[in-house]
Protein backbone atom coordinates (compact mmCIF):
# COMPACT_ATOMS: atom_id res chain seq x y z
CA UNK A 1 0.00 0.00 0.00
CA UNK A 2 1.39 3.19 -1.14
CA UNK A 3 1.38 6.27 1.55
CA UNK A 4 0.20 9.66 -0.46
CA UNK A 5 -0.56 11.38 2.32
CA UNK A 6 2.51 13.61 1.68
CA UNK A 7 0.36 14.91 -1.65
CA UNK A 8 -1.94 16.76 1.15
CA UNK A 9 1.18 18.92 2.75
CA UNK A 10 1.74 20.62 -0.67
CA UNK A 11 0.78 23.64 -1.26
CA UNK A 12 1.05 25.14 -4.74
CA UNK A 13 -0.69 28.32 -4.85
CA UNK A 14 -1.18 31.88 -7.01
CA UNK A 15 0.89 34.46 -6.11
CA UNK A 16 1.05 38.75 -7.14
CA UNK A 17 3.98 40.36 -6.94
CA UNK A 18 4.43 44.21 -8.00
CA UNK A 19 6.68 45.19 -10.76
CA UNK A 20 9.81 45.73 -9.64
CA UNK A 21 12.21 44.69 -12.75
CA UNK A 22 13.55 42.10 -10.60
CA UNK A 23 12.54 38.08 -11.77
CA UNK A 24 10.29 36.72 -9.83
CA UNK A 25 8.85 33.21 -9.07
CA UNK A 26 6.72 30.87 -7.13
CA UNK A 27 7.14 27.41 -5.76
CA UNK A 28 6.31 24.65 -4.13
CA UNK A 29 5.85 24.50 -0.43
CA UNK A 30 5.26 21.50 2.36
CA UNK A 31 7.24 19.10 -0.09
CA UNK A 32 8.61 15.96 1.95
CA UNK A 33 12.42 16.38 2.37
CA UNK A 34 13.61 13.97 -0.34
CA UNK A 35 10.96 15.45 -2.75
CA UNK A 36 12.29 16.45 -6.26
CA UNK A 37 10.79 19.57 -8.39
CA UNK A 38 10.88 20.72 -11.42
CA UNK A 39 9.64 24.12 -12.62
CA UNK A 40 8.64 26.02 -15.91
CA UNK A 41 7.25 29.01 -16.34
CA UNK A 42 8.88 30.62 -13.75
CA UNK A 43 11.84 33.61 -13.64
CA UNK A 44 9.33 36.57 -15.07
CA UNK A 45 9.84 39.82 -14.74
CA UNK A 46 7.47 42.12 -16.86
CA UNK A 47 4.00 42.70 -16.04
CA UNK A 48 1.06 39.62 -16.68
CA UNK A 49 -0.05 37.01 -16.12
CA UNK A 50 1.68 32.99 -15.75
CA UNK A 51 1.21 29.90 -15.59
CA UNK A 52 3.87 28.24 -13.90
CA UNK A 53 3.74 24.18 -13.58
CA UNK A 54 5.56 22.25 -11.16
CA UNK A 55 6.24 18.38 -11.04
CA UNK A 56 6.73 16.52 -7.65
CA UNK A 57 8.46 13.56 -7.59
CA UNK A 58 8.57 11.45 -4.29
CA UNK A 59 9.76 7.99 -3.53
CA UNK A 60 8.75 7.09 -7.22
CA UNK A 61 5.08 8.74 -7.49
CA UNK A 62 4.71 12.24 -9.52
CA UNK A 63 2.42 15.22 -8.94
CA UNK A 64 1.74 18.03 -10.93
CA UNK A 65 0.82 20.86 -10.32
CA UNK A 66 -0.33 24.99 -11.65
CA UNK A 67 -0.42 27.73 -10.38
CA UNK A 68 -0.93 31.49 -11.67
CA UNK A 69 1.99 33.86 -11.19
CA UNK A 70 0.24 37.55 -11.67
CA UNK A 71 3.05 40.86 -11.94
CA UNK A 72 1.18 43.87 -11.31
CA UNK A 73 1.98 47.17 -13.15
CA UNK A 74 2.93 50.44 -11.33
CA UNK A 75 0.85 52.87 -10.12
CA UNK A 76 0.89 55.95 -12.14
CA UNK A 77 0.50 59.08 -10.79
CA UNK A 78 -0.78 62.47 -12.46
CA UNK A 79 -1.59 65.45 -10.36
CA UNK A 80 -2.03 68.92 -11.36
CA UNK A 81 -3.71 72.24 -9.62
CA UNK A 82 -7.71 72.27 -9.85
CA UNK A 83 -7.26 75.63 -11.65
CA UNK A 84 -4.66 76.88 -13.70
CA UNK A 85 -4.11 80.64 -14.79
CA UNK A 86 -1.86 81.78 -18.06
CA UNK A 87 -1.09 84.54 -19.78
CA UNK A 88 -1.01 84.68 -23.65
CA UNK A 89 2.77 84.91 -24.66
CA UNK A 90 3.86 83.48 -27.94
CA UNK A 91 0.60 81.70 -28.41
CA UNK A 92 1.07 78.70 -26.36
CA UNK A 93 -0.61 77.15 -23.53
CA UNK A 94 0.34 73.80 -21.36
CA UNK A 95 -1.43 72.96 -18.53
CA UNK A 96 0.93 72.33 -15.93
CA UNK A 97 0.96 68.92 -14.82
CA UNK A 98 3.58 66.04 -12.45
CA UNK A 99 3.40 62.19 -13.44
CA UNK A 100 5.45 59.74 -11.55
CA UNK A 101 7.43 58.71 -14.36
CA UNK A 102 8.50 59.14 -17.69
CA UNK A 103 7.26 56.35 -19.45
CA UNK A 104 3.54 57.10 -19.66
CA UNK A 105 2.41 59.95 -22.26
CA UNK A 106 -0.47 62.48 -21.16
CA UNK A 107 -3.08 62.76 -22.75
CA UNK A 108 -5.23 65.61 -22.49
CA UNK A 109 -9.02 66.96 -23.65
CA UNK A 110 -10.05 70.30 -23.74
CA UNK A 111 -13.68 71.64 -23.74
CA UNK A 112 -14.70 75.35 -24.30
CA UNK A 113 -18.66 75.74 -22.75
CA UNK A 114 -19.06 72.31 -22.50
CA UNK A 115 -18.07 71.43 -26.22
CA UNK A 116 -14.90 69.52 -27.51
CA UNK A 117 -12.15 71.91 -29.08
CA UNK A 118 -8.87 70.98 -30.35
CA UNK A 119 -5.97 71.35 -27.83
CA UNK A 120 -4.04 73.72 -30.07
CA UNK A 121 -7.42 76.39 -28.84
CA UNK A 122 -5.76 76.46 -25.36
CA UNK A 123 -3.46 80.05 -26.23
CA UNK A 124 -7.15 81.54 -27.14
CA UNK A 125 -8.39 84.09 -24.13
CA UNK A 126 -11.42 81.94 -22.20
CA UNK A 127 -11.98 79.78 -19.70
CA UNK A 128 -11.26 75.91 -20.42
CA UNK A 129 -11.99 72.66 -18.94
CA UNK A 130 -9.13 70.04 -19.44
CA UNK A 131 -8.96 66.30 -18.82
CA UNK A 132 -5.67 65.06 -18.51
CA UNK A 133 -4.69 61.05 -17.89
CA UNK A 134 -1.43 58.47 -18.49
CA UNK A 135 -2.45 56.04 -20.88
CA UNK A 136 -1.28 52.21 -19.95
CA UNK A 137 2.19 51.07 -20.47
CA UNK A 138 4.01 47.76 -20.43
CA UNK A 139 5.20 49.19 -16.47
CA UNK A 140 2.43 51.41 -15.39
CA UNK A 141 -1.17 51.42 -15.44
CA UNK A 142 -3.32 54.07 -16.91
CA UNK A 143 -3.76 56.98 -13.97
CA UNK A 144 -7.10 58.71 -12.86
CA UNK A 145 -8.41 61.11 -14.74
CA UNK A 146 -7.75 64.54 -13.55
CA UNK A 147 -10.24 67.90 -14.53
CA UNK A 148 -9.19 71.35 -14.21
CA UNK A 149 -10.09 74.92 -15.00
CA UNK A 150 -7.86 76.66 -17.29
CA UNK A 151 -8.17 80.58 -17.33
CA UNK A 152 -6.30 81.92 -20.51
CA UNK A 153 -5.89 85.73 -20.16
CA UNK A 154 -4.62 88.33 -22.16
CA UNK A 155 -0.84 89.18 -21.67
CA UNK A 156 0.52 91.22 -18.64
CA UNK A 157 3.07 92.87 -20.93
CA UNK A 158 1.76 96.19 -21.93
CA UNK A 159 4.45 99.25 -22.63
CA UNK A 160 3.70 103.00 -22.56
CA UNK A 161 6.27 105.08 -24.35
CA UNK A 162 5.44 109.08 -25.02
CA UNK A 163 2.19 108.24 -24.43
CA UNK A 164 1.48 105.72 -27.05
CA UNK A 165 0.62 102.06 -25.69
CA UNK A 166 2.24 99.10 -26.87
CA UNK A 167 1.55 95.57 -26.35
CA UNK A 168 4.01 92.74 -25.84
CA UNK A 169 2.87 89.83 -28.53
CA UNK A 170 5.29 87.43 -27.79
CA UNK A 171 8.06 88.05 -30.85
CA UNK A 172 11.00 89.34 -30.37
Amino acid sequence: NIDESWKNQIKFEDQSFDYDGNEHSIYVEGLPEAATVTYSGNNKVNPGEYNVFANVTYNDNKLSLSAKMTINKMKSILTAEDNQIFYVVNNDVRPLYTLNNNEQLVSISVKKDGKIVSENELYKVGKYEVELFAEKTLFYEESATIKINVDVKNSKFDVSYNSQTFEYDGTD
